[in-house]
């Protein structure tokens, strides 16, 4: 909760707080990239590869943040915590998936 309300911040709680919004939003047009790259089926191009890679690192590194946050009393520890934490780590092993399963046969 602190984290979210500020109070008390810290250099690491002011960094995250100001890095999460455009962070979320620049995820939100890499999984419209990708949406339109698996219309098109050509999730198996190298760009949404490392797209799909790029993505599953930054949910990674969202959800090491956020479990350190519940594990230190930053963000409140109840179910709805656990939930997100648990949709990130979804979406991670989601985009680890589909990096590592669309390659692209030899020729």
């Amino acid at each position: 909760e602190v984290i979210f309300t500020g109070e008390p911040i810290s250099p690491a709680a002011e960094l995250l707080k100001h890095t999460w919004a455009p962070g979320f939003l620049l995820a939100a047009a890499a999984c419209w990239v990708l949406s339109d790259a698996a219309d098109r089926n050509r999730l198996s191009a190298s760009t949404f590869r490392r797209l799909n890679l790029g993505l599953g690192g930054v949910e990674a590194g969202y959800s090491a943040v956020f479990a350190w946050s519940i594990a230190t009393g930053l963000a409140v520890n109840d179910i709805s915590s656990w939930s997100n934490l648990a949709g990130s780590v979804v979406i991670m092993k989601y985009c680890f998936n589909d990096y590592f399963s669309n390659v692209k046969p030899m020729k």
